[in-house]
């Protein structure tokens, strides 16, 4: 079983086989069933006007993108990703004779791919294709390169009509999915902490907030420091996501210049959530773990662990 006819319409590999309708069968049906009643439609009302056919009337070709549902013009895609065009062709006054695929750009491939039923482009028309043809194509290198491909399909018919469909495809760079990583930062009597600068962030005191002695984490070259959540945490999985997460808290005013969640008197564990851009770097901060360790020469010691992801 190729690679192509063994692709489902959302780009996951689908077993196929006799006796099994597959996800990509029963979605084309539903497309041809939809181009089939505006085909009625249309007929009907010439029939109501003129029992004559058009001896000029060309082919028509109806197509879709199946990841985007567009029906032609623009499309933007990630690197990486697959096109999959579906079309249905309809004969005019004459029977269709040819399809052809042109695609050029920086993704242009070295040949073209064979569609789902088994054909190469150009296509000269089968006797069973020349009324009604209908396939699918797929592209599976299309997201290769960054940049724009043209896609153009034709039918041509025998009396020399023509109709087209084009897409204008712009590969942009995928967002990046988020790592995890551990942190520490300890600081030591009266001394700045150290672990911070990664984050833009200082810990150079503890206050006394109604008896009750926290470390001060404060802003510090980070541009912009929030407050989040542990569904971000959990929920959050590219670069481009958490971005957009810390920007809106911090248009929704959940900007913060301090963080004191965290004792300096006794170690505890904690589940707070930050979110910082510094260097023009998002992170997300999961504040865990504090252990305190008083006394010594140099004076108390204190450790905030936890882990972050950028």
């Amino acid at each position: 079983m190729s690679f192509i006819n063994s692709i489902g319409l959302s780009g996951n590999v689908i077993e196929t086989g006799k006796g099994i309708k597959t996800k990509y069968m029963h979605t084309r049906k539903l497309f041809t069933l939809g181009l089939l009643a505006t085909g009625l439609l249309f007929t009907a009302c010439n029939d109501d006007e003129d029992d004559d056919p058009d001896p000029v009337l060309g082919p028509r070709l109806d197509m879709v993108e199946l990841g985007s549902d567009a029906e032609g013009g623009d499309i933007t895609i990630s690197e990486g990703d697959i096109l999959q065009f579906a079309w249905d062709a309809r004969r005019g006054a004459s029977d269709m004779e040819t399809f052809d695929v042109v695609v050029t750009g920086v993704n242009t491939p070295s040949s073209l791919p064979t569609s789902t039923e088994g054909n190469n482009f150009t296509y000269n028309m089968d006797n069973d294709d020349e009324e009604i043809y209908l396939d699918t194509l797929v592209f599976d290198e299309a997201g290769t390169a960054i940049g724009s491909t043209n896609y153009t399909f034709t039918v041509t018919d025998g009396n020399g009509a023509q109709s087209f469909v084009s897409y204008d495809v712009l590969v942009v760079e995928a967002s990046a999915t988020l790592t995890i990583s551990d942190f520490t930062w300890t600081r030591t009597g009266g001394q700045p902490a150290v672990g911070l600068d990664q984050f833009g962030l200082e810990w150079t005191d503890n206050l006394d907030i109604a008896g009750t002695v926290s470390a001060i984490v404060a802003q510090d070259e980070a541009t912009v420091f929030v407050e989040l959540t542990e569904d971000d945490w959990m929920n959050l999985q590219t670069v481009e996501e958490l971005q957009d997460a810390i920007l809106e808290a911090d248009i929704n005013g959940n900007s913060i210049d301090q963080y004191t969640g965290v004792s300096a008197e006794a170690g505890g564990t904690y589940s707070d959530y930050l979110g910082v851009i510094n260097d023009d770097v998002a992170y997300i901060l999961s504040i865990q773990d504090a252990i305190v360790v008083p006394g010594g020469s140099l004076g108390t010691v204190i450790t905030i662990m936890g882990e972050y992801k950028n």
